[in-house]
């Protein structure tokens, strides 16, 4: 046990650290190893854990939205699409979706309130021409969703507090370098600077493209900590919760939140095909970034939607069994 503490304390320091040092490679190594595994898998677990609060026939309307979120992605990634409407699509498609949730047949009085709320925030971003701000807010906020995801199991299973509360501190540590009352200091930032140099370096040697450095910071609203100068500082702490993300669905979630405990959540068949599409996904992000990146985007936008409409019933509805899907 001593020795399985040491080697996770090792691992999360080494995780901080990179995240502080190296956000940028960081960032691009986990969404290319971990992205599309962990959309599968949690798609699965949703599935698995969820598909009873609601009847087919409402899983079917959401899959609706979803598909036209997902065809709408499809279409800009193969240049069919003004890349313009994506973030309309989007914001559109969440304003469907809180509809749903607020018409969900078995949806309780606070889950119809908060699923009203959802729809009328997206009415009010789009009005206001704030859709890009509140998508950019949204994404942030997906990174933490496995903190509702293991405290609504952890109400239905006193045994799994434990794994919740993990979870919890887990996400801590983004949050405490995202609220330091400074910027990063200037030796941080010079040494961040020159490993970002020399790995630049060593990738144009091996012929590889190189990162680029905006990348990251597309993922902030525009003006967000430049004033203080805690930009970079912002920047790390999201690339370590998006990191620390994966690891709790992939590896923590699963391990304790299925209805049956010899339910796998692959069967092998799909494991198989998971696998096959990651490694080719992989291949992908190291041949052409940003084409394997706009194609991940239509699975992640698939799998980050749907998990809105479930936290509103998850978070909202009263602890239930584990339920099963029914008609």
């Amino acid at each position: 046990m001593k020795h399985r503490g040491f080697g996770l304390g090792m691992g999360l320091g080494l995780l901080v650290s990179t995240a502080l040092l190296l956000p940028l490679p960081l960032y691009i190594c986990a969404l290319a190893l971990f992205g599309l595994p962990h959309v599968l898998w949690e798609l699965a677990w949703l599935r698995q854990r969820y598909a009873g609060h609601q009847p087919r026939s409402w899983w079917w309307a959401v899959g609706g939205v979803l598909l036209l979120q997902s065809g709408t992605r499809l279409a800009i990634w193969r240049d069919v699409l003004d890349p313009r409407a994506g973030p309309v699509i989007d914001l559109t498609s969440l304003g469907l979706l809180g509809a749903a949730v607020l018409l969900g047949p078995r949806s309780s009085r606070p889950t119809r309130l908060a699923g009203m709320l959802l729809a009328i925030v997206m009415g009010w971003a789009f009005t206001n021409d704030h859709v890009l701000i509140v998508l950019l807010s949204l994404a942030v906020l997906h990174n933490f969703s496995p903190l509702a995801l293991a405290w609504d199991l952890a109400r239905e299973q006193p045994a799994q507090r434990a794994t919740a509360w993990f979870i919890s501190i887990l996400f801590a540590l983004p949050l405490l370098i995202a609220v330091l009352p400074a910027p990063l200091p200037w030796w941080l930032l010079d040494l961040q600077a020159t490993l970002g140099d020399a790995l630049n370096q060593g990738l144009h040697r091996l012929a590889l493209p190189l990162p680029n450095p905006d990348l990251l910071d597309g993922q902030l609203a525009p003006g967000w900590g430049d004033d203080s100068g805690r930009r970079p500082t912002l920047l790390s702490a999201l690339v370590l919760a998006q990191c620390l993300h994966y690891l709790s669905v992939i590896h923590l979630l699963p391990a304790t939140g299925r209805p049956r405990s010899d339910a796998p959540l692959l069967s092998p068949r799909q494991h198989a095909l998971a696998l096959g599409l990651s490694t080719a996904l992989v291949i992908g992000f190291m041949i052409d970034y940003r084409n394997a990146r706009g194609l991940y985007a239509v699975a992640s936008g698939l799998h980050a939607w749907l998990e809105w409409p479930i936290l509103l019933l998850a978070i909202t509805a009263r602890p239930t069994r584990a339920c099963q899907p029914q008609n």
